[in-house]
């Protein structure tokens, strides 16, 4: 039989696309897809107003990121999100993860951004999770996560996905979800050399983070980097002791000292702000702002050690405070000396009062300085 045509009526008409895009109408420059919307769906002024006050909270708590999930969560729409995109409210860095207002992040905003990207669960692992301790310097340009869920399509993410996530393993800093302590070093063992390693574990002890019990209990799973932890572990556990019974019979000598010239007994081992970190000092006059540490023979054995001293009295005294480092030579061997200097910078119990400390030929008001302290610590110890 002759194959029949098909009439005009009954071939179907291809489907053309939507010339408004698919967030609606867009006839302003704006492209506004909610003002443009139906009427009945179209969103008041209040239920905008509070959407916005919403997203800018959400950024607020997470240095300036927000999730596609948190947004609905939130009540907005995907038209809503979709407006917010093209006015450039909202800048994409990741699938699902975006910037507000700018793209010109911090790092803990890198962080927090790889972290929404991973999904619900995800902690920020390994080299950025260490930075974000205060374990490593600088920010590395992958951000390595833990994922229950799925993986980020991101060139600059790197997931390690895990059926599990012990919960010992998880923590918060800085409000973003990571790795333990224990569980980053852990990590951290597996891309670093050893010399990193150790200074991490330096780092972690300066900073009150070194938890022997915890990390111990990670290297019991025999997981990849127990060998090369529990190795770095074990040298710096008995290097610390030894430095730790050295810097206790200093602590004892000093404070027999005090009491022998009848200065007035510090507060000890009491944490002291500054603008750019906290530290916990070993001795604090706080009346004149003075605070004095001692140290054994072997306190700058490495570069590591040395700056982070350097540093930490740097920062003590531009926040103030007459800062003055004391070695066993000079409270065991030089006692005398050492004496007539203490009474410039601490009180006695005798009523005497700090020396004043004349300021520096041409620089009124600035005294020579322990630590660096500018005028305000100077007119302090008066």
């Amino acid at each position: 039989m002759p194959e029949r045509t098909p009439s005009i009526a009954s071939v179907p008409e291809p489907m053309r696309p939507d010339p408004h895009g698919p967030w609606g109408r867009d006839t302003g420059p704006s492209g506004d897809g909610e003002r443009n919307a139906p009427r009945g769906s179209r969103p008041d002024v209040h239920t905008r107003i509070a959407w916005d006050t919403e997203i800018a909270r959400l950024a607020h708590a997470q240095h300036g990121v927000v999730s596609t999930a948190q947004l609905l969560a939130a009540g907005l729409t995907t038209r809503a999100i979709g407006t917010r995109v093209r006015r450039g409210q909202l800048h994409r860095i990741h699938r699902g993860v975006y910037a507000v207002g700018h793209r010109l992040l911090s790092p803990r905003g890198w962080w927090m951004a790889a972290v929404l990207a991973g999904g619900d669960g995800s902690l920020l692992s390994h080299r950025a999770a260490a930075a974000l301790w205060g374990l490593i310097d600088g920010s590395p340009y992958v951000v390595d996560v833990v994922t229950l869920r799925r993986e980020p399509t991101a060139k600059t993410v790197r997931a390690h996905r895990v059926r599990s996530i012990p919960p010992d393993d998880r923590a918060v800093r800085a409000g973003i979800a990571c790795t333990s302590v224990a569980r980053t070093l852990l990590d951290l063992a597996t891309v670093v050399s050893t010399q990193a390693l150790d200074r991490a574990l330096r780092r972690a002890e300066d900073r009150r983070l070194f938890d022997r019990i915890a990390i111990e209990a990670v290297l019991r799973r025999g997981w990849r980097g127990s060998v090369a932890l529990r190795s770095a572990v074990y040298s710096f556990a008995a290097e610390h002791a030894e430095r730790v019974a050295l810097k206790r019979e200093l602590e004892r000598r000093f404070r027999e000292l005090l009491r022998r010239h009848r200065f007035v007994l510090p507060v000890t081992n009491v944490a002291v702000d500054t603008p750019w970190g906290t530290y916990v000092v070993d001795t604090l006059w706080p009346d004149v702002r003075a605070v004095i540490e001692v140290d054994g023979w072997d306190s700058h054995q490495d570069r590591e050690s040395f700056r982070r001293d350097h540093a930490r009295g740097a920062e003590l005294g531009a926040a103030g405070y007459h800062f003055t480092r004391l070695t066993w030579q000079q409270v065991v061997d030089e006692e005398a000396k050492t004496v007539e200097m203490l009474r410039r910078l601490i009180p006695s119990l005798d009523g005497r009062t700090p020396v004043p400390r004349h300021p520096l030929p041409g620089r009124a008001g600035v005294g020579p300085g322990v630590g660096g302290a500018g005028p305000a610590s100077a007119s302090s110890g008066r």
